[in-house]
């Protein structure tokens, strides 16, 4: 188990997935026909029958699930939530085909695994859950088939990698696993077409972002050559567009670190990074449509809001910019639309949720914010029901 604090440089590590932020916080941007085009282009994505929110709960060693009201954002509550997890569950992911959802309990070094009702939510521990892990797993990522699952495994310093059965969920370690990978592993994400692994890495020798090519028939992993690339002290978690261009990382000396992915997975620093954030960033989120980043900032208690160049990838910050939070935010994503925003914050136990501004990525709180979770809310992980068998998670 760790202690959760503010971490300096000569200090060892703390975690959390998901942050961003941009050099010139206060830049208003303008409404560009650019953005227009790529929301009006399927972005956003409406009449969505169903939506459902998971928060992992690190104190509380459970799951709280909420249904999303579609037209407001407002949570309520599954029937039956919350759901019992492993030991200080830090990390949740959806798989995106068979309706199951896992989370990385880091202090009792497995994974749970949940089959999701798409009726109402509710979720069912799998046969044979929890499955082994490493060394205080704490990153959780899936691959776009739901073929395979990665986990970070903190001070085990490796990556262990399953292959998940399409019927039952259980999980079967790939051979070979777990693979090396730099001290401190933490965030963790596969791009969406399935090629490429990233890993942020912390450490008392500054941070670094691990990259691996995929066996797309075994789920093995191979290191990018070059890598890891280095990146600002401390990364902690990270995150990828839809498009498979950028990789994002925080850094808990106050930036995010961007990077542009380019020919066999090498990672090239994109101009201007690392971008500004508040204290001590924590989680970083690419909204699905590609259009705004957000990044949940632990130490000032807010987020903050980013237009994505689609170019470049560099960050601007939104009007407005940072948000209020609850305290200690440690967890941030977008819903399925590009509609609404959720944090998870650690210390106020709750879920704040908002309303994104279509035009200029701005947050106004939903009714009913901030929405109560188990004891030090963690992770996020979202889903849509899709023709009323599958609830589909973002950006796969």
């Amino acid at each position: 188990m760790r202690s959760f604090q503010v971490f300096v440089p000569a200090l060892s590590a703390a975690i959390l997935l998901s942050a961003c932020s941009t050099g010139n916080g206060t830049t208003p941007i303008s409404t560009t026909p650019n953005v227009q085009t790529r929301l009006a282009h399927g972005a956003v994505i409406s009449n969505v029958p169903k939506q459902f929110l998971y928060a992992a709960n690190y104190g509380s060693d459970n799951i709280s699930a909420y249904s999303i009201n579609t037209t407001s954002g407002a949570l309520s509550a599954v029937t039956g939530s919350p759901f019992t997890a492993g030991t200080q569950p830090a990390a949740v992911a959806i798989a995106p085909a068979n309706n199951f959802l896992y989370t990385a309990n880091e202090d009792s070094d497995n994974v749970s695994g949940y089959s999701i009702n798409v009726s109402n939510g509710a979720l069912t521990q799998l046969s044979g859950s929890p499955f082994g892990a490493g060394g205080e797993p704490f990153g959780i990522a899936i691959n776009k088939t739901g073929k395979f699952l990665y986990v970070a495994n903190y001070y085990g310093g490796s990556i262990s990698a399953y292959t998940i059965n399409p019927s039952t969920g259980s999980l079967t370690q790939i051979s070979g696993s777990p693979f090396g990978s730099e001290q401190l592993p933490d965030g963790i994400a596969v791009t969406p077409n399935g090629k490429y692994l990233y890993v942020s890495n912390g450490g008392n020798n500054g941070g670094s972002v691990s990259a691996y090519t995929i066996n797309q028939s075994s789920g093995a992993l191979t290191q990018v050559a070059g890598s890891p690339f280095s990146a600002g002290g401390y990364n902690d978690a990270l995150g990828v567009d839809s498009h498979n261009k950028f990789v994002y990382t925080t850094d808990l000396t106050g930036g995010v670190d961007a990077f542009s992915i380019g020919a066999g997975g090498v990672l090239t620093a994109v101009s201007g990074s690392p971008f500004g954030a508040g204290t001590d960033p924590w989680a970083v989120n690419v909204s699905k449509n590609d259009v705004f980043a957000f990044v949940a900032n632990y130490s000032s208690d807010n987020v903050s809001a980013y237009t994505v160049s689609p170019a470049s990838g560099a960050l601007t910050a939104v009007p407005g910019s940072p948000f209020s939070a609850g305290t200690s935010p440690r967890g941030v994503l977008a819903d399925n639309r590009g509609k609404f925003a959720y944090v998870a914050n650690y210390g106020s136990n709750n879920v704040s949720g908002y309303k994104i501004n279509p035009t200029s990525g701005a947050l106004t709180a939903v009714t009913g914010s901030p929405f109560g979770a188990g004891s030090n809310a963690f992770a996020l992980a979202t889903c849509r029901v899709a023709s009323l068998t599958t609830c589909k998670p973002p950006k796969l």
